[in-house]
C-alpha cells in the first residue's frame, strides 16, 4: 500500500513538473518577447490598449510581428483618438424633445386640454384647439413658452402651460463590453459616465477600468473617441464627463487580469498534487 502511495506522489510530482515547465514557458515568453510582438498581440487582443492605435483602421490586416505600416491617408481613420474630451461646463445637457418622444400637456385648472400625444416624424405633435404643432429640438421649458403663447393669443387668458416628458425616445446611449447589463438606455437629462455604467449594473470581472471609451459623433458628422480612466474619475483626478445623445460607452476585456486569474487558478490546483493522505 505504501508503495502504491509514492508511486501516485510520484506521478504527481513528476506532473507538478511537467506543467511548471510550460507555465514558466509562457512566462519567458512574456518576459524575454520583443516590444513590437508583445504591443501586436495586445492590440490584435484590444485595439483599445494603451499606447494602441489612433484609430481601429491603423493596424487592420497587419501579419504578427511586422513592422510599422507607412502612414496613411488621415481622412481613411475611422475613428480619431487625438481629440481632447470637452468640458461638462462646454456641453449643452438640456433635453430637447425629439422625433417618437412621448409628451404629456396640461394647462392649469383646465382639465379638458389635458393631453399626451407622440411627436410624429416630422416633429409636431397634435395639441388641443392649436391643432399640429412642431415641438421637435425645443427644451421643455421652450416648449412650455410656446404652448403658453399660443394659447393666451387667441384662447385663453394667462394660461399655465407645464410639459412632461414621458417617454424618451429620441435621445439614447449605449454601454457594451465587460459590464453587466449591456445595452441602450434613454438619456434622460443631464447623465454622467458614472450613471450611465450604474445603469449597466456596473463592471464584469475581467473589465479594464483604465480605458474605457466613449465613442461619439460631432456635430460635423466625424467619429471620435475618448479614453477615460474611472479609477481616476472616482479619486476626483479627472471630470466625470457628461454623456450626451448617440454616445457610445464600451468597457473593453483586460487581458491581464484574465491572465492573472488562470494563473492564480492553475497554481492553486498544483496545491493538492503533493498532499499525503493516509490509507
Amino acid at each position: 500500500m505504501w508503495q502504491l502511495h509514492t508511486e501516485r506522489n510520484i506521478r504527481s510530482s513528476t506532473h507538478l513538473k511537467i506543467n511548471i515547465y510550460w507555465l514558466m514557458i509562457l512566462l519567458s515568453f512574456h518576459q524575454f518577447a520583443s516590444a513590437d510582438d508583445i504591443g501586436d498581440l495586445q492590440r490584435l487582443q484590444n485595439p483599445l490598449h494603451k499606447g494602441g492605435p489612433q484609430s481601429y483602421s491603423a493596424h487592420a490586416n497587419r501579419p504578427f510581428g511586422a513592422s510599422e505600416p507607412a502612414a496613411k491617408d488621415p481622412n481613411k481613420k475611422v475613428v480619431d483618438f487625438s481629440l481632447i474630451l470637452p468640458r461638462n461646463k462646454d456641453i449643452d445637457t438640456g433635453y430637447r424633445i425629439g422625433v417618437r418622444d412621448v409628451l404629456e400637456i396640461e394647462v392649469f385648472q383646465v382639465e379638458d386640454l389635458k393631453h399626451t400625444a407622440r411627436i410624429n416624424s416630422r416633429g409636431y405633435i397634435s395639441v388641443p384647439l392649436l391643432g399640429s404643432v412642431k415641438l421637435e429640438g425645443l427644451t421643455v421649458e421652450d416648449a412650455e413658452d410656446f404652448l403658453t403663447a399660443a394659447y393666451a393669443k387667441d384662447f385663453l387668458q394667462n394660461p399655465h402651460v407645464s410639459v412632461f416628458v414621458k417617454e424618451y425616445e429620441s435621445q439614447k446611449y449605449t454601454v457594451e463590453g465587460e459590464v453587466k447589463e449591456p445595452g441602450t438606455f434613454p438619456l434622460e437629462g443631464e447623465t454622467t459616465l458614472l450613471q450611465a455604467l450604474a445603469k449597466s449594473k456596473g463592471f464584469d470581472k475581467y473589465a479594464d477600468y483604465e480605458n474605457v471609451v466613449i465613442f461619439r459623433t460631432t456635430p460635423d458628422q466625424k467619429a471620435v473617441g475618448y479614453l477615460i480612466n474611472i479609477d481616476q474619475v472616482r479619486k476626483g483626478i479627472v471630470e466625470d464627463p457628461f454623456i450626451v445623445k448617440g454616445d457610445i460607452v464600451v468597457v473593453p476585456r483586460s487581458d491581464d487580469r484574465e491572465l492573472i486569474e488562470r494563473i492564480a487558478g492553475t497554481l492553486r490546483g498544483f496545491i493538492g498534487f503533493g498532499t499525503i493522505r493516509p490509507y
